[in-house]
């Protein structure tokens, strides 16, 4: 089969994903960006077909998320590997459980780049994830639902879909969501990418 008809839709979000990050102003997210389109570019793997742990919220936030977007994450769910939130075993069941990842481009992403990780994140409704810190520089981009964000001594932020959401490295920062309302979000780490730096400070 022709790689049109193979891996299309996974080249059509990782481009629909770069398209998000080359509006970010830092460098951290133009190298995203350029990163992604690259990966669409080259080689790309077989779906895969691995179930998502919470298929029915991405289902639920789907449906409040931009319809080409939406269509563009459905069409790729055969390639997305989407893992429980654990951060190698940083994050306990209460509340990884309810959250979970997916690194598209990484080190241990589907798709593999040494220095840093972009991918999807999906946080349940009524979930207080709690302040957290690490070295990696993050942004992280509502695709949909909204949810209440809290960085250092600043106040708790309602955002919605569309919002750019910055974390420099080792900053103290959560999120919490609506009860019944789940976010979908796009993440970037850059920097120091390392699960090492990351703990629950909160």
């Amino acid at each position: 089969m022709r790689r049109s008809e193979t891996t299309a839709p996974l080249a059509h979000l990782l481009t629909a994903l770069a398209a998000l990050y080359v509006a970010e102003p830092r460098d951290g997210g133009l190298a995203a960006a350029a990163a992604l389109r690259e990966a669409a570019d080259g080689p790309l793997p077989a779906p895969c077909n691995v179930p998502a742990p919470l298929a029915a919220g991405l289902a639920q936030v789907l449906t409040g998320a931009d319809a080409s977007l939406a269509a563009a994450i459905r069409a790729a769910l055969p390639w997305i590997v989407w893992e429980l939130s654990r951060h190698d075993g940083r994050i306990c069941d209460e509340y990884a459980l309810h959250m979970m990842t997916a690194e598209i481009l990484g080190p241990d992403g589907i798709l593999h780049h040494d220095n840093l990780r972009v991918g999807l994140f999906l946080q349940s409704g009524g979930l207080a994830y709690p302040t957290r810190a690490h070295a990696a520089e993050e942004t992280f981009i509502m695709l949909a639902g909204q949810g209440l964000w809290q960085a250092g001594d600043g106040p708790a932020l309602l955002h919605g879909a569309g919002v750019l959401i910055h974390h420099p490295g080792m900053v103290p920062h959560s999120s919490t969501t609506l009860p019944g309302q789940p976010l979908l979000a796009a993440w970037r780490w850059s920097g120091d990418i390392g699960f090492d730096s990351y703990l629950l400070t909160g």
